[in-house]
């Protein structure tokens, strides 16, 4: 398959997709840590090629992914040199991202409007596939003391809901991956319930049916469970503009409110189906 390559700066900027993102956990996550030495690797990650550019101060990481199934999180941490040491000077960090949501927000207006298939990107944006060739990139080329970087995989997560880890006694639980493994595992059983609570609203205003306006009795319905429930607040703001997706943030109930409800209810059941096979497996 083709290589895939995805930078990042040390500016970073988490890029909301949908309100999902909101109150359940993030498409990345960075953390500062100190990074020890380590020769462990990842099981299913075939490692290629790990280099730092001194001209240019560029670290890449090049990966296989040798597992049968595609990975939908992972994460990375990174050890740096500086040429100058003090004990506020550390510049190691992990990251980890989470593929899952983006996807499932993506194919789900993809259906609705094919045209728009492919036309939002972002390394968290897509799964990396079986036997797919992916790189890591960290540019710290406006960071001229910089004068080494290694990128460490140290986590991913695979569709059927496996994951790997470091497994190496002088990595902590950040280090290792295995924060980032649990973070995940409660982060998509709590989306789940959340889809599951949005789609027994929908049905229950629909109950209703003598009720010519369910859109506007839906966000009644989400304003008194975001009242208690402050994960509902994002979801009321965006059912409250139809048009969010196409960068449209009016609010406004659409004149088809039977429609535009049924349509929202099948969306919430998307992500139920979706998010129910990519469990994580053997995490408490």
């Amino acid at each position: 398959m083709a290589e895939r390559v995805r930078m990042r700066t040390r500016s970073i900027a988490t890029i909301m997709l949908a309100p999902f993102l909101i109150g359940y956990g993030f498409s990345q996550a960075v953390m500062t840590v100190n990074v020890p030495d380590t020769s462990a690797a990842i099981k299913g990650a075939l490692i290629k090629k790990s280099t730092f550019d001194p001209h240019t101060r560029i670290a890449q990481l090049t990966f296989v992914n040798d597992y049968p199934e595609d990975i939908t999180a992972w994460g990375y941490c990174v050890k740096v040199s500086t040429g100058k040491k003090s004990v506020n000077s550390n510049e190691d960090f992990c990251k980890w991202s989470d593929a899952l949501s983006s996807v499932i927000d993506l194919d789900i207006e993809a259906a609705k409007r094919p045209q728009t298939k492919g036309v939002i990107d972002c390394p968290w944006c897509h799964f990396i596939r079986a036997g797919e060739t992916y790189t890591l990139v960290e540019n710290y080329s406006l960071q001229p003391n910089v004068t080494d970087a290694r990128i460490i995989l140290n986590f991913v997560a695979y569709a059927d809901g496996n994951t790997a880890v470091l497994d190496d006694p002088a990595l902590d639980e950040i280090t290792s991956g295995r924060s980032q493994r649990k973070s995940l595992a409660i982060g998509r059983q709590a989306l789940l319930k959340h889809k599951q609570d949005l789609i027994k609203i929908g049905q229950d205003v629909f109950s209703n049916v003598n009720n010519p306006h369910p859109a506007a009795a839906m966000i009644e319905a989400l304003q008194r469970v975001a009242a208690t429930n402050p994960t509902m607040e994002a979801e009321l703001r965006y059912f409250k503009a139809p048009e969010w997706h196409r960068a449209n943030p009016q609010e406004f109930v659409p004149p088809l409110e039977h429609e535009y409800l049924s349509q929202f209810v099948a969306d919430q059941q998307v992500w139920v189906t979706e998010l129910s096979k990519h469990q994580i497996k053997g995490v408490r």
